[in-house]
């Protein structure tokens, strides 16, 4: 998985996110579920985690919760529409 996420910067590729969460949920949709080990083991995958292994956050402003659900995609498709649209989602970024 760090090989894949240097890979997702070493291009220029990172994603703009709106939270932690957000973040997990796009990188899901590149790589794949995160493996349960991790989350046993994550100091703070109860942050961002349910028990099942869903993705959660907390909706701004109020005190509900709401499930992500990750698109699966690619990296070569988000780094394709990244440079078609003409920005790159790393530069200035310190992504």
């Amino acid at each position: 998985m760090v090989r894949c996420l240097k890979s997702v910067h070493a291009i220029s590729a990172c994603p703009q996110n709106d939270s932690l969460a957000t973040l997990l949920a796009r990188l899901e949709g590149i790589l794949g579920p995160v493996p349960e080990w991790m989350l046993h083991r994550g100091r703070y995958a109860h942050r961002f985690y349910t028990r099942s292994g869903m993705l959660y956050e907390r909706a701004s402003g109020n005190q509900r919760y709401e499930l992500l659900l990750p698109k699966r995609t690619t990296l070569r498709h988000r780094y394709d529409r990244a440079h078609r649209v003409g920005r790159s989602w790393g530069r200035g970024r310190g992504c």
